[in-house]
């Protein structure tokens, strides 16, 4: 081993430094190297004497050099090759992750779900190189690796380049070298039947599957001779005798691959990796899900929207709204369709390095996918809808159809902080959604400062692929770099995971992480417009009770100084929008600024969810209606679904606004936002108790009792009718007390409506008490724009007969929220503080809010009227009958 090591280190010279061996099999020594230049770890792969011995050289490279030129995800490449002394060598990336033979030695057999994921990557990196026209021909565990959860295919074309290479006369046999490996050698290759073609890696595949479900391989027990004789005259042992929770389409399809015959096997890798996402969908079998887990809403961040909706089930309805606007809720592709042109799905791209740098791999995929965005001639499908697809199993055809997409970009990023100078690999596929096949893939290195080359390269390169022709401007978006300070981009890269809830929802956080990234780089544009918006978030979502101000002019000079670094931006028009939107409650400025962000980016799916609902916001139902289908056509899982349901309801259509609903539950049952806008139809479209009811006993066995408890612990007056399910109530009154004191006023608020509905004077009293306690120590500081604290405030001063605090209040809080400025909430303030008005005995100064309130476009309704226990004390009025009654 050492003469070969130092001939081998004499060929290299320089360029590599030999570190040890670590192993091989009959075709080739294996050795670990360093590459000096690129500072990398290399594995160098050379034949032995008496195999090279049989070889013609020449030929050996030329075949050597076809493998050579396949790029895949899934697919080790050859990086390099060269002769010593006569023994061919070639080079490949070093794989840190194990391989598949000694994961299968270490734990047996797999879960059906892990084999799945790991026949899709060797299929579809078999599809791949077989359209290349080159075979494997030596499939087995040894040569298929692990890299963070997906498999890689190593020795592409070797066992062909020996074959093809032999020079008449020898016998490679008889040196002890099979071209293949018994355990997994086709019938055709164990007889030396030189017809043997693509098919019998199929069968090898076959065979890996049938040891990865069994934890043996097919005849084991074996001589290699005996083994060959088998592989051509036996017909092996039924997988689902062997294992009998083998799905039994998955069983056929892998017994199908082993057929002796060629022709009686799946005839491709692309038609086996059709078969078997066939076989392990619900109908054939089970598969793992890849929907992301619902995330709990905290009390916090729902406070405002909980109450738009009054103490009516309006609240437990107008949730939906505030909430949909800060998470990701999937939902059935849109309807409408978009005129003929590309349509492109950037699916996340899997993080190769440690855990904790996740949030560069988000970045590096919202950064080309921002970028193809600004493309013409190309749909890109928004972020919220391809989250949803982290770490899926499903195949492309699959994703397409669900995302009503032609093209697929997918891949990887790796960071290697292992040296001293970091770098970054990107390995990039564009797959067609027709038949899943590959039509570009090009990995990428450099150091981490020209990851912004990277971006711009994969960008460029996909359009090419897709046969797009870009005018000046859009070469030059392509190739825009957002920042020349790479620590400033790690920065902001921190806070977007932050912001976007990559890692937990946190824009206080997230806004620090902007910060620092600024005063790294003052010419950093979007950092700034970052900077506004998750200043103006905090304040919006997270009841930050801003203390004079300052964090609102913190927002408003950021979005200043992005407007003029980059007044072209779409993203800093948004960010603007944003300001005016959550800071300011200026809708129609705000309409002004996400029209100039369109005009800039008519695909910008962010912008046009952010115009529907300032378009709702301004009473223009018919246009937000128009706006959110748009939108739903370039991010068709996003939250715009929930809000389109939520608006047909706003328009007087609440039949279709719960077949909007039913569908979102159906695609996503365990999510609360669904059932929580069904039981808000229910009510307010209907006045259907019982239905709302049905709604929220489905809740309460689908959803997970956390995510019900984030919602209702600050839903006031919504959790009528939640309350009245017994175990949704039990849930509710678990729920601990909230740390910060914006959602710990709100969690008081809510005990003492539901003491209210539930009629328990105890619990309203000491709850509204504990409620003005916590108000009394926000003292003279400002409280968001759009607080509810105010009305809660009225509430809990009229809950304890006090009846000039709580008129007081009212009067301050609608005059906060006139229908010329916010047509959503200016119908709920009315009504809510009916209600107030009601508790302290001005029963018709109630009734006349009430009058005025189901008059509006966004209504509270007759329907809700009627059914709502919190105006028991009106229904003997007769103007109030008059009023349900329509009359």
């Amino acid at each position: 081993m050492q003469k070969l090591k130092a001939q081998l280190q004499s060929t290299l010279g320089d360029s590599y430094t030999l570190e040890r061996e670590l192993g091989g099999g009959g075709m080739s020594r294996v050795f670990l190297a360093e590459e000096t230049s690129l500072g990398r770890k290399v594995v160098v792969k050379v034949l032995p004497p008496d195999l090279a011995a049989a070889v013609n050289l020449e030929r050996f490279r030329r075949e050597i050099q076809l493998s050579a030129r396949l790029q895949h995800p899934h697919i080790i490449p050859v990086l390099a090759a060269g002769v010593s002394d006569g023994l061919p060598y070639y080079t490949m990336p070093f794989i840190e992750g194990e391989s598949l033979r000694a994961r299968l030695s270490r734990s047996g057999e797999l879960p059906v779900h892990d084999a799945v994921r790991v026949l899709r990557d060797i299929l579809s990196a078999l599809s791949y190189a077989h359209a290349q026209g080159v075979v494997h021909r030596d499939i087995k565990p040894d040569n298929i690796l692990f890299t963070g959860q997906h498999a890689v295919v190593a020795d592409f074309g070797v066992a062909k380049a020996i074959s093809a290479s032999t020079n008449p006369g020898s016998s490679l046999t008889s040196l002890g070298v099979a071209l293949g490996t018994p355990a997994y050698m086709a019938p055709e290759q164990a007889a030396a039947d030189p017809n043997a073609d693509h098919r019998a890696d199929l069968y090898a595949v076959g065979a890996v599957a049938y040891e990865m479900l069994t934890g043996q391989p097919m005849f084991s027990a074996r001589s290699p001779q005996a083994m060959l004789a088998a592989h051509v005259t036996e017909k092996p042992e039924p997988i689902d005798r062997r294992r009998a929770s083998v799905p039994p389409m998955l069983a056929a399809l892998i017994m199908r691959s082993l057929e002796k015959h060629a022709a009686d096997r799946p005839q491709s890798a692309g038609e086996m990796l059709a078969l078997l996402d066939a076989a392990v969908t619900p109908s054939g079998a089970t598969a793992p899900t890849t929907a992301l887990p619902a995330t709990p809403r905290t009390a916090a961040g729902a406070r405002r929207w909980l109450i738009a909706g009054a103490f009516v089930s309006a609240v437990l309805l107008a949730g939906a709204y505030g909430l949909s606007q800060r998470r990701d809720v999937r939902s059935e592709p849109a309807e409408a369709s978009m005129d003929e042109v590309a349509s492109l799905a950037v699916l996340p791209f899997e993080n190769l390095g440690r855990d904790e740098d996740g949030y560069f791999a988000d970045g590096m995929t919202e950064e080309i996918s921002s970028r193809l965005g600004t493309l013409a001639g190309l749909r890109v499908i928004g972020r919220q809808s391809v989250r949803g697809y982290a770490n899926s199993t499903k195949s492309a055809q699959q994703i397409g159809k669900e995302l009503g997409v032609a093209y697929i970009l997918t891949g990887s990023v790796r960071w290697d902080r292992s040296t001293g100078t970091s770098r970054v690999r990107v390995s990039p596929a564009l797959l067609k959604v027709a038949d899943g096949s590959q039509i570009w893939s090009e990995p990428y290195e450099d150091v981490v400062k020209g990851v912004f080359d990277i971006q711009s390269t994969v960008a460029e390169r996909v359009a090419n692929a897709l046969q797009l022709k870009l005018s000046s401007r859009e070469s030059q978006n392509l190739a825009a770099k957002p920042t020349e300070n790479v620590e400033a981009y790690d920065l902001y890269l921190r806070g977007q995971a932050l912001a976007n809830g990559w890692v937990g929802k946190d824009y206080i956080k997230a806004a620090q992480f902007f910060e620092k990234a600024t005063e790294l780089d003052p010419r950093f544009a979007l950092a700034f417009a970052a900077l506004s918006i998750a200043h103006v978030e905090s304040i919006w979502f997270t009841g930050d009770i801003d203390i004079d101000g300052k964090r609102l002019a913190k927002a408003k000079a950021a979005v200043d100084r992005a407007n003029a670094l980059s007044p072209n931006n779409p993203r800093v028009h948004t960010a603007l929008a944003n300001y005016h939107y959550h800071g300011k409650l200026d809708f129609a400025t705000a309409l002004e600024e996400v029209g100039i962000a369109l005009r800039l980016q008519p695909s910008n799916a962010g912008a046009h969810l952010v115009k529907a609902r300032i378009e709702r916001r301004l009473g223009k139902v018919d246009d937000a209606l128009a706006t959110y289908r748009r939108q739903l056509e370039f991010d068709p899982h996003s939250s715009g679904r929930v809000e389109l349901c939520e608006t047909l309801r706003m328009a007087g259509q609440p039949k279709e606004s719960l077949s909007c609903i039913d569908a979102v539950i159906e695609r996503e049952p365990a999510n609360w936002l669904g059932y929580q806008n069904g039981v808000s139809t229910a009510i307010i479209g209907f006045g259907d108790l019982k239905l709302a009811m049905k709604y929220l006993a489905a809740a309460r066995a689908r959803v997970p009792a956390e995510q019900i408890a984030g919602n209702l612990a600050s839903m006031n007056s919504g959790v009528w009718p939640a309350v009245l399910d017994s175990g949704i109530l039990a849930i509710a009154q678990a729920a601990p007390v909230p740390t910060d004191i914006s959602p710990r006023m709100d969690y008081y608020a809510t005990r003492a409506m539901a003491g209210w509905v539930l009629d328990k004077p105890d619990e309203v009293r000491s709850a509204s008490r504990q409620f003005l306690a916590e108000w009394g120590k926000t003292g003279g500081r400002q409280l968001p724009p759009n607080s509810y604290l105010r009305g809660w405030a009225a509430m809990a001063f009229a809950f304890l007969g006090q009846k000039a605090p709580a008129v007081a209040l009212a009067n301050e809080w609608m005059a906060q929220s006139p229908i010329e400025r916010d047509a959503v909430d200016a119908g709920f303030v009315q009504a809510y503080a009916a209600f107030i008005l009601m508790l302290v005995g001005e029963h018709d100064d109630a009734i006349a809010l009430l009058e005025k309130a189901v008059n509006l476009r966004i209504p509270i309704t007759r329907a809700q009227l009627r059914v709502e226990p919190m105006w028991n004390s009106l229904r003997t009025n007769p103007r109030f009958q008059r009023l349900v009654n329509g009359t």
